[in-house]
Order: structure tokens, then sequence, then C-alpha cells
């Protein structure tokens, strides 16, 4: 890991999913991490989360070295509730 930056664990539900280990510069936000790995994706669909915050995260939120954040869709495509329509 270079200096000025820190490793967060990023594991993302989005399409076929992923998880990795990233390294980001220190003092990078939710935004941040969503513009540069997640932008092909509009955030309001998808709840995120990270281990050391209770509830879904602010865009403002600082990440820190050893972070794990999780990303879920709200509504899985093809999923379906009885008796629940858009």
């Amino acid at each position: 890991m270079s200096e000025g930056s820190i490793r967060v664990f990023l594991m993302s539900s989005a399409e076929t999913g992923f998880a990795d280990y990233l390294e980001i510069p220190v003092n990078s936000t939710i935004r941040d991490l969503w513009q540069r790995h997640m932008a092909a994706h509009d955030p309001a669909k998808y709840i995120i989360r990270c281990e050391r915050h209770e509830g879904r995260l602010p865009a403002d939120f600082v990440l820190q070295d050893g972070d794990r954040v999780t990303v879920t869709p709200f509504k899985v495509a093809g999923a379906e509730l009885p008796g629940f329509e858009d």
C-alpha cells in the first residue's frame, strides 16, 4: 500500500457482483468510492453500509483503513413478492 492511501474491502451485489480489496486515497468518502468503482450504477437504487456505522451511509461518510463496505440493491432483478406491485 502506498503512503497516502488506505485499503478497504468492497463487496457489491450489483449485476453479477464482486468482492475485492481496494486501495483508495486517505479521506475518501462513500461518494468518492462510488465515482471510482460504481459510477455506472445509480446509488439511489442501493443500500450502502459499513460495519462500523449503523444503517445506510451518507455520501460524505469518510472511509478508514480496513473498512468493509457492502452494496446491496433494494430490488433484485427477477425477484417477486406475492401481493406486491411496483
